[in-house]
């Protein structure tokens, strides 16, 4: 009796177990990320989302893995950074609820530095911008 072995099996399973290899494949998730910032786990939040931005992922959920990274930054004391990373998402125009959320953490890296002065002048242009109202009175706050 012959045995059941293809050809295209043998030749379509290496090529799909490579294609897995190169291209990346992440089970981390960014609620895992999100998850790992709100229980204060920063390390492993920034270890999270080094993972996951190595894994490959599309523009938009690469904005997102990157805030998350650079909020760890931020509270594992390292506000430049930390400041960086939010521009550097920034220059990838990230959609505007991401946006706001990544200008406030700019915003708290330059208070982490003692840049008070400039948190500020951060803080005043994005009111003038008119911010959704969750975002204005954490600016607010912020201010204060």
């Amino acid at each position: 009796m012959k045995r059941f072995s293809p050809y295209w099996f043998r030749c379509i399973l290496p090529l799909g177990i490579f294609w897995m290899v190169v291209c990346g494949f992440s089970s981390v998730t960014l609620e895992d990320i999100e998850t790992a910032v709100i229980e204060r786990e920063y390390a492993k939040a920034k270890s999270l989302a080094q993972k996951f931005l190595d894994a490959g992922p599309g523009l938009a959920q690469k904005n997102e893995a990157m805030y998350f990274l650079g909020l760890s930054e931020l509270f594992l004391g390292e506000p430049e950074s930390a400041r960086e990373i939010f521009v550097r998402v920034l220059n990838n125009n990230p959609n505007p609820h991401l946006k706001g959320r990544v200008l406030i953490g700019e915003i708290d890296a330059y208070s982490f530095q003692d840049k008070y002065e400039v948190a500020l002048h951060k803080a005043e242009a994005l009111l003038r911008d008119k911010p959704d109202r969750w975002m204005e009175g954490l600016i607010y706050l912020k201010i204060a």
